[in-house]
């Protein structure tokens, strides 16, 4: 078992995590981005909104 970071998420961390985490250098992993759950949120419809950090229920007046 291994640990990894999905190609578009891991831009947003810092070198040394890019080094340790990224699919780039996990031997093994083919060509994948391990982006698959992004693409099943659009299908989600009404609860994927809900489900986001700025979604409705956590706006602060």
């Amino acid at each position: 078992l291994f640990f990894v970071i999905p190609k578009l998420h891991i831009l947003g961390h810092l070198i040394k995590c890019q080094e340790d985490y990224s699919l780039n250098y996990t031997h093994g992993v083919g060509q994948t981005d391990a982006e698959g759950i992004e693409r099943v949120w659009s299908g989600l419809g009404g609860v994927a909104t809900s489900l986001k950090e700025m979604g409705p229920g956590s706006h602060h007046n």
